[in-house]
């Protein structure tokens, strides 16, 4: 009889509390990628769940290639923070061991939907093209209300070291404005080449001074016949005053010449 009394409590005392759920839920990390020296965001998903509320475990990661960003002390969570997902609850995390980030958290409402439960953030220490995986190992998870154990199930997901990376509208409007810049030299040699065989050959010109039109020639008189004052014959008079005559421009050096000619020979 009391034993009888004893299992009616026991069942009592479990439907009072709620029988245990045998549902599991699921976390996934995200596959994610950054530049070396920037800061990433790795999300973790977590899907089935129909009233979970506390968990926690340990996302594993290469310390060669991460390293998690810490809480600042009395200040808001920044090393891990809720996702979409969470309305509103309490995170505490411990990234004191290198390659390791213990989580623990709890919600302010029973978590009903699938979708990013937490992201963590990482500093990027690895070079362009490394990649490591990213494990949640020791997870627990427990119902809201109940707090009966649920079981967990986890997936890895990929972190990769990416390089520079442009913009696809960028790229385009790059390249576009590449082969425009192509196809306007293209089109200017052409026209360039057409331009010189349509114009007729011409030897190599020579700009030249303007000639001086020639001095007026003056006609030396002829002395008249008969006696001719004194000096008015003497060849060297004469003589210098051709020179006198070409110095003025009046006589041409041809003309001057001959007279001279002509002067000379009376000596």
């Amino acid at each position: 009889m009391k034993a009888n009394i004893a299992l009616i409590l026991s069942l009592l005392f479990v439907s009072l509390l709620g029988s245990p759920s045998h549902a599991q839920v699921t976390l996934k990390v995200g596959d994610s990628q950054a530049a070396s020296g920037k800061e990433v965001e790795v999300p973790i998903f977590i899907s089935g769940s129909n009233k979970v509320g506390p968990m926690q475990f340990v996302l594993d990661y290469d310390h060669k290639m991460l390293e998690a960003i810490a809480d600042p002390p009395d200040m808001e969570p920044r090393g891990v923070v809720f996702g979409k997902l969470i309305g509103g609850g309490m995170i505490a995390q411990n990234a004191a061991e290198p390659g390791a980030v213990k989580i623990a958290l709890r919600t302010d409402e029973p978590i009903t939907q699938d979708g990013e439960l937490v992201r963590v953030r990482f500093l990027v220490k690895g070079k362009s093209g490394d990649s490591c995986t990213l494990n949640i190992l020791a997870a627990e998870a427990w119902e809201k209300q109940s707090l009966f154990e649920v079981p967990v199930i986890v997936q890895p997901g990929n972190f990769r070291v990416a390089g520079l990376r442009i913009p696809l509208p960028l790229l385009i409007a790059v390249l576009a404005g590449i082969a425009l810049l192509v196809l306007i030299i293209v089109m200017v040699l052409r026209r360039s080449k057409t331009n010189a065989a349509a114009a007729p050959a011409r030897g190599p010109t020579e700009t030249f001074p303007p000639t001086a039109p020639p001095a007026p020639v003056a006609s030396v008189p002829v002395p008249a016949a008969g006696p001719a004052p004194k000096n008015a014959e003497d060849p060297m008079v004469l003589l210098k005053k051709l020179k006198d005559m070409k110095d003025a421009g009046l006589i041409t050096e041809e003309d001057f010449d001959r007279k001279k000619k002509d002067l000379l020979e009376r000596i």
